[in-house]
């Protein structure tokens, strides 16, 4: 699991985080932002058939779970950290304080059809 950590800009002013559209692998169709999660939440718990996902923690601590189907790994991203998440690979995110914010860019838009909301499903797709 590679986190990204991207570089912070800080003044007087406040922080900048610049993020490239050409550091992604894939080319933008969507973003979305969660926030207001209660500490200790978890959200995604799904993967997607062919949806690519850049997650980017802009405040706080959140945990990200990434299950290929046979081996689990865990990163925890801190502001300005981020993690590409592959089709096919199963994820959630704890948010682990009251005020974190994630920003998900996806190479998608948005497809109910695309979503393996079944974890054991998703395991037995796995070769």
């Amino acid at each position: 699991m590679l986190v990204v950590k991207h570089k912070t800009f800080t003044d007087n002013r406040g922080d900048l985080i610049p993020i490239e559209f050409d550091q992604f692998p894939f080319i933008p169709k969507r973003l979305f932002i969660v926030k207001n999660v209660p500490q200790g939440y978890r959200r995604g718990e799904h993967a997607h058939y062919k949806t690519q996902q850049y997650l980017i923690c802009l405040r706080g601590f959140i945990k990200v779970a990434l299950h290929n189907g046979k081996v689990l790994d865990e990163c925890i991203l801190k502001e300005g950290d981020a993690i590409l998440i592959r089709e096919m690979m199963w994820d959630y995110q704890e948010f682990l304080t009251d005020n974190d914010v994630l920003l998900v860019v996806c190479s998608t838009k948005f497809d109910l059809n695309d979503y393996i909301g079944d974890f054991e499903e998703f395991k037995r797709m796995i070769p």
